[in-house]
């Protein structure tokens, strides 16, 4: 039709959302690593982070509740587990420092002024994100602000530097903890252990065991007394449960994998069939986070692995029926950019390298109890018309495709495609690559608020068949991954292996394959080292270890 006659009506509909205020929406955001805190505040482990810290879906949504997946095993977060009964902190520490705001810090600093936010940011991001080498320094540990240059220290408040030398210092003097090895582990995890583990009231002379598990509430204090500390907000940051899990793959052609990071590593020629979390217990969830679900005026689903951040999430009863229990939210799911290997470069539909929108909505729907139906009514794509067609060659060269997006079918399943380009210009222009900008979607997730709420739309019914998700798939392994850890070590050590380094591989194999179950070991009475001259190869055993 003649813009002459709807320039104006779209000139109006622009004012009216940008005058839209959304200071006192209660929203709350689902998601894990750089996927969540991408959107939430921008990506934390880029080194320009600090240039922008405070834009993103915490500035134009203030009232923002996170509920982070916990189920991450690789890393500082992994290392963590051998030892300790905690959940994993690593993708919790991201949520903490992207959601630090002016208020915030302002609140509990006074001595601060406007002037030093960045720089403030700047420092905390050093400190949260510094990474001990093979020679760790337990001085960074106990002076943590010792990692910072001596401008950077003068823009953090003493009372700050005091807290995280205190809880640096606690670590190294915690019975369970001070044994820890440093080497490769991010500072900013140890920090919030330390917090969660230093909330036992006179527990510290008698929890001697590595057995201790910390309980629901020192976890979630621990949580809450950090994120406060570092201007994050009081009761914004939540773990979506408290209780120890871990992810297993089924693939369709019948083997299993355990464990996230394996599952990002892992490529196989056959697509995900199943995927659960096992919990070492029935999961428990806060009952203040089950609240702010049910009161929520917006729900969000960020981007991320697909069945690796928001899954698991979704597979906890009392969450989903707090979402799906709550009619009047509006309901946003995030799509990531490219598809990922080892979870979505597969469709089990098509059988194909393509993975389209629908196979995400798909995989929620078949991994899910109750299916997809209730948790999300839009989903935010990127717009792949508005990226140079070089950049995308650039990509595919280096392996990666798009997810792409097929609306008629994902309209036929009731949810409503929304395509914008929400990736940043400026990470374009100057690195050639394409990521979440937390400011235009955090635009975006406005304006689709603003429609749903003043422009009537009917959605088509949902035409998805029952979701084939069941409970109780049966898993041999019981209790705590440092439980495990334990048993395969000293399994082991039982071992006939003179020599250290094969004793160390090993271990790592079985670590790396939890799959392996302690009573297959019962098979092996050692190893031994045989020179490379005298090995005869034999066929019949590559098969089985190729296997």
């Amino acid at each position: 039709m003649p813009w002459s006659e709807i320039d104006p009506v779209f000139d109006q509909l622009l004012e009216a959302i940008k005058q839209y205020h959304t200071n006192e929406l209660r929203t709350v955001v689902f998601g894990g690593g750089s996927g969540l805190s991408s959107i939430l505040g921008g990506d934390t482990t880029l080194s320009t982070w600090h240039q922008a810290p405070f834009d993103g879906l915490k500035r134009m949504f203030p009232r923002l509740t996170v509920a982070v997946c916990v189920t991450d095993d690789g890393g500082s977060s992994g290392k963590l587990l051998r030892d300790l009964g905690c959940i994993a902190v690593g993708d919790l520490r991201r949520a903490v420092l992207s959601w630090i705001t002016p208020r915030g810090l302002l609140s509990r600093y006074s001595s601060l002024n406007l002037e030093q936010l960045e720089s403030m940011a700047d420092a905390l991001q050093h400190i949260l994100n510094y990474r001990f080498s093979r020679n760790p320094n337990r001085r960074f540990l106990k002076a943590p602000s010792t990692v910072l240059s001596q401008k950077l220290r003068r823009s953090v408040p003493d009372s700050l530097l005091e807290y995280l030398d205190r809880t640096g210092a606690s670590f190294l003097e915690d019975p369970l903890l001070k044994d820890i090895r440093l080497e490769e582990q991010c500072l900013g995890n140890l920090l919030l252990v330390s917090s969660i583990y230093s909330q036992r009231k006179g527990g510290k002379q008698k929890d001697l065991s590595r057995r201790f598990t910390p309980t629901h509430l020192q976890i979630m204090k621990g949580i809450q007394d950090f994120a406060c500390r570092i201007g994050a907000g009081p009761d914004t940051i939540f773990p979506a449960y408290t209780t120890q899990g871990e992810i297993q793959v089924l693939y369709q052609h019948g083997v299993m994998s355990s464990g996230e990071a394996k599952s990002a590593r892992k490529h196989s020629s056959f697509p995900v069939d199943r995927v659960w979390v096992h919990f070492v217990r029935k999961p428990q969830v806060s009952a203040e986070l089950l609240k702010k679900i049910e009161e929520a005026d917006l729900i969000i689903c960020a981007p991320g692995s697909l069945y690796t951040s928001i899954i698991p999430i979704f597979q906890v009863p009392a969450i989903t029926e707090a979402v799906r229990n709550n009619r009047r939210a509006v309901k946003v799911l995030g799509a990531n950019f490219w598809a990922q290997r080892g979870e979505t470069d597969i469709s089990v539909r098509l059988r194909g390298k393509e993975f389209y929108v629908s196979d995400i909505i798909e995989a929620y729907h078949n991994n899910i109890a109750g299916g997809a139906a209730g948790l999300f009514e839009s989903i935010i794509v990127t717009d792949l018309q508005s990226i140079p067609g070089d950049i995308l060659r650039n990509y595919a060269l280096e392996g990666k495709v798009p997810i792409y997006l097929d609306k008629q079918r994902v309209r036929e399943m009731g949810i409503e495609p929304v395509e914008a380009a929400v990736f940043s210009e400026q990470k374009l222009r100057n690195e050639k690559v394409i990521q979440h900008d937390p400011v235009k979607f955090a635009r975006v997730v406005k304006t689709l608020y603003y429609l749903r709420r003043h422009i009537k739309k009917h959605l088509p019914a949902p035409s998805l068949p029952p979701s084939p998700f069941v409970h109780g798939i049966h898993f041999p392994r019981k209790g705590f991954l440092s439980d495990h850890w334990a048993a395969i070590h000293q399994r082991v050590r039982q071992m006939d292996t003179a020599h250290p380094k094969l004793r160390k591989v090993l271990l790592d194999i079985l670590w790396d394959n939890r799959e392996i179950l302690l009573e297959h070991l019962s098979f092996i009475r050692g190893i031994k080292k045989v020179r490379r001259q005298n090995w005869t190869r034999s066929t019949e055993w590559d098969n089985i270890l190729g296997y």
